[in-house]
């Protein structure tokens, strides 16, 4: 069963020894009890940060209840995980990791570093979160998968009717050329760097690399920045409005511009996407299975976690 991962930037918060004091003691005070484990403050606040900057109209009060609520509901997953002797090694780990990369379009290096520049957590971190994703995720099939029965009429319904891509949920990576311009930038300059930028956009569509064409451009004007920005993956609500507009038209390998905006002339290159419009994608009879497997297993986690929940000591301290 092919398993799909979603990172969350969940990060406990470290403080340093050298933090004794009033504010500290505040800041680690226990918010919860789960069993034999605890949740402490600097925990919750930094999970709820975390989620506000995806939700920002979000209400924290509620928000952070409803954290709460979701680090208890992994801890008696990850308790029920360690009881029944389950274990993720760090080569299992690695290729995990590794696949993710993968199905991102990225080496396992550019990952980490996207992981650390984009999401500002520590590669440590964010393998402690993917080792409890694939915990939780083995311990809900453990328990709940068992009794999930999937009919051939159900997956020739899926298949007549195949799921349609989210395009909000589209990742695109770009690359952004930019030709720098200032507020003192005469007109007459500006149509030299429009021109250049031309013909650079000329040279990339006939497949010459970004590094060339930028060195090749770079030795048109002196006094001229260019600068090879390499955006990485990102949703279309994570780019900047004028860039955003060009790349849902694009194609991969497909390169538009010159753009004119605030800080100069861009070309944009489209080097990649994992998913297109909201359009019905054609699947295989395995991917149907594993989609209802999907569904009906989401269908019984509630019910489940409520059942944990009522079993275990919980206790919230306010």
């Amino acid at each position: 069963m092919n398993m799909r991962v979603i990172i969350v930037a969940f990060v406990c918060c470290l403080l340093s020894p050298s933090y004794v004091g009033a504010v500290s003691a505040d800041l680690d005070k226990i918010v919860a009890v789960v069993n034999s484990d605890v949740i402490t403050q600097s925990e919750l606040d930094k999970k709820t940060v975390m989620i506000k900057k995806q939700l920002s109209n979000a209400k924290t009060p509620v928000l952070r209840q409803q954290v709460l609520d979701s680090i208890i509901n992994n801890l008696l997953q990850l308790q029920l995980a360690k009881r029944s002797g389950m274990q993720v090694s760090d080569v299992e780990l690695d290729g995990i990791i590794a696949n993710i990369a993968k199905s991102n379009g990225l080496t396992v290096s550019q990952l980490k570093q996207s992981v650390q520049e984009r999401e500002g957590i520590s590669i440590n971190d964010f393998r402690n979160q993917i080792r409890e994703q694939v915990l939780i995720s083995r311990v809900q099939q453990q328990s709940l998968g068992r009794d999930i029965v999937v009919s051939d009429k159900e997956v020739a319904t899926v298949l007549h009717n195949p799921p349609k891509v989210d395009n909000t949920q589209a990742q695109y990576h770009v690359v952004d050329i930019l030709f720098e311009t200032s507020d003192d930038t005469s007109k007459d300059k500006l149509e030299k760097i429009t021109k250049v930028a031309k013909q650079a956009a000329t040279k990339l569509q006939r497949g010459i690399s970004v590094d060339k064409v930028v060195k090749e451009s770079q030795g048109n004007f002196d006094a001229q920045i260019i600068q090879n920005n390499d955006l990485g993956w990102r949703k279309i609500n994570e780019l900047p409005t004028l860039f955003a507009k060009e790349i849902t038209k694009m194609n991969i390998n497909q390169v538009v511009g010159p753009l004119q905006a605030p800080n100069g002339v861009h070309l944009l290159k489209l080097l990649g996407m994992n998913s297109s419009s909201s359009q019905s994608t054609k699947i295989t009879a395995e991917q149907a299975r594993e989609i209802i497997y999907q569904r009906k297993l989401v269908e019984k986690i509630k019910p489940w976690l409520e059942g944990l929940r009522k079993a275990a000591y919980v206790k919230i301290i306010k």
